[in-house]
């Protein structure tokens, strides 16, 4: 049976390409974010390619958008069976740079947002016995310079998911976590517009053991892994998909 499926942030990046890959293994798939003419594309675009999908305009950092997203999905598709919680922003700043505003704003959206997304599936997902998704980063599970609030966020996002794989199991529900490296998206570019190309390769030749910048496209897959009854043994996982960057570091001779 076709899953139904929300996916947050999914106007764009990782999120977009989520949606893609899940919409043509055949899910219904809610593309969730703020602005109604992006959503909007995004189901063209599957609808062009034979999926299903509906547009659901929210702010995941709203608790009252999310809820009443969540139910304007369900009461169009009948059911709620996967949840990606994908929406984030990054600044860029030690914690002298950045100002309680960006701080509060970010964490409004990375962390508050993937706690209304769960809490208010939650109870859908227990009925289908279903599984959520949360999408962190590397940088929850180790620190970055000059993105100190990021990767505080990202460490939440794993904490809580993890926790809530413990609290929900007996239920029926499986919650993991995958935490991507650098990928290409729009979020990616406008953080490193301050180095040039060159720099950009060189940057990630030399930290990342294989020595790339990761795709969408290799991060939507995993997303489609965790979500799909073959991970039906996963639960409270957290993959991190970065080409070897969070294994340690190397000595050279």
């Amino acid at each position: 049976m076709a899953k139904a499926s929300l996916i947050t942030g999914a106007t764009s990046g990782i999120g977009r390409g989520v949606a893609l890959e899940l919409a043509a293994r055949g899910d219904l798939v809610g593309v969730l974010g703020r602005r109604a003419d992006r959503a909007e594309a995004v189901v063209r675009e599957i609808e062009a390619s034979g999926g299903k999908a509906l547009a659901v305009v929210a702010d995941a950092s709203e608790p009252e958008s999310v809820v009443d997203a969540v139910d304007r999905f369900v009461a169009a598709a009948g059911r709620l069976d996967c949840v990606v919680a994908n929406a984030g922003i990054a600044i860029r700043g030690t914690v002298l740079d950045l100002d309680i505003a960006d701080w509060r704003r970010l964490m409004a959206i990375n962390l508050d947002g993937v706690f209304y997304t769960a809490k208010y599936a939650m109870p859908h997902l227990i009925a289908s016995k279903g599984n959520f998704t949360a999408i962190a980063s590397h940088g929850g599970v180790m620190g970055v310079s000059h993105f100190s609030s990021y990767s505080a966020s990202k460490f939440g996002v794993v904490g809580f998911v993890r926790s809530i794989a413990l609290d929900h199991a007996a239920e029926g529900v499986r919650a993991n976590v995958v935490c991507p490296g650098s990928v290409y998206t729009e979020m990616s570019e406008k953080n490193l517009a301050h180095l040039s190309k060159e720099e950009q390769e060189q940057l990630f030749s030399t930290r990342t053991p294989q020595g790339r910048i990761g795709t969408v496209q290799e991060i939507a897959k995993a997303v489609a892994y965790l979500s799909s009854d073959d991970a039906g043994y996963t639960n409270g996982a957290v993959l991190v998909i970065d080409g070897g960057a969070a294994a340690g570091f190397t000595m050279h001779r």
